[in-house]
């Protein structure tokens, strides 16, 4: 019952962080990055908090598997946007904004560790398989976090010429980190896909090293030490169930 109740209250503050979104979002508006990522992840957290308390108060939760780590990766991304916009935003007279902010990310630790606890318990992970969800979630973040920059390049009204580059390292690898983290999630156990995930965001880290001295930001920088921090666990993972991976995929 307290492990239920503890879920219940979760996924409430869940959605209250959806509503807290819409709001910020309307008075954030003049600042297109940060109106237009708050109304997207208003978008995330009513589509997954909604149907994920309906599940949870009905007792289908535990048959949903794939909803639970939905809700992990939208508390992450949510938590290491806002932290990002804190450090690279600047909101003048609006100073009110940084308190939306302060309430997102409080949010976001509060939910993160039941969320991701609750899809541990369910799946009874080891610790090497609790690494590597974690990864997992992180590399969806990454991803769908690449894609979100679009905005910040692209700029309004977009200019695309001066920014051709990075927007296209933006949008392949924001791309491929998130079908990396659907697939390393449903087919945790294909070698082939774990080297080749390995592969991928090696790259991904290499190009975007390359491309720091052209774009330097504390975003940037902050999404290349998530980057190093993903392949340094994801190596940990495959150093240790190396020997256990099939090299078919699994049907």
């Amino acid at each position: 019952m307290l492990d239920f109740n503890r879920t219940i209250m979760a996924e409430y503050l869940f959605l209250l962080n959806g509503f807290l979104h819409i709001i910020g979002g309307i008075f954030a508006i003049g600042f297109l990055e940060v109106s237009v990522t708050w109304f997207i992840f208003t978008g995330f957290f009513l589509i997954w908090g909604i149907p994920t308390l309906r599940l949870t108060k009905s007792g289908e939760l535990d048959s949903t598997k794939q909803i639970i780590i939905g809700c992990s990766t939208i508390s992450f991304l949510n938590f290491f946007t806002n932290l990002i916009i804190i450090l690279t935003e600047n909101f003048e007279e609006r100073f009110f904004l940084y308190y939306f902010i302060l309430a997102f990310i409080i949010i976001d630790i509060l939910v993160f560790p039941f969320v991701f606890q609750k899809k541990v318990k369910i799946d009874r992970m080891k610790r090497p398989e609790i690494l590597s969800f974690f990864s997992i979630v992180l590399i969806k973040g990454l991803g769908i976090n690449l894609l979100f920059q679009s905005l910040r390049y692209l700029g309004w009204p977009p200019e695309i010429s001066s920014n051709i580059v990075i927007i296209i390292y933006i949008a392949i690898f924001g791309t491929i980190n998130t079908i990396l983290g659907n697939n390393l999630y449903s087919d945790n156990k294909n070698k082939k896909l774990q080297i080749t995930s390995l592969v991928l965001l090696c790259l991904g880290l290499s190009l975007g090293i390359i491309l720091f001295p052209n774009y330097p930001n504390i975003n940037f920088l902050l999404l290349l030490m998530l980057y190093f921090i993903v392949i340094i666990i994801r190596v940990i993972y495959l150093s240790i169930n190396y020997n256990k991976f099939s090299n078919i995929r699994q049907e």
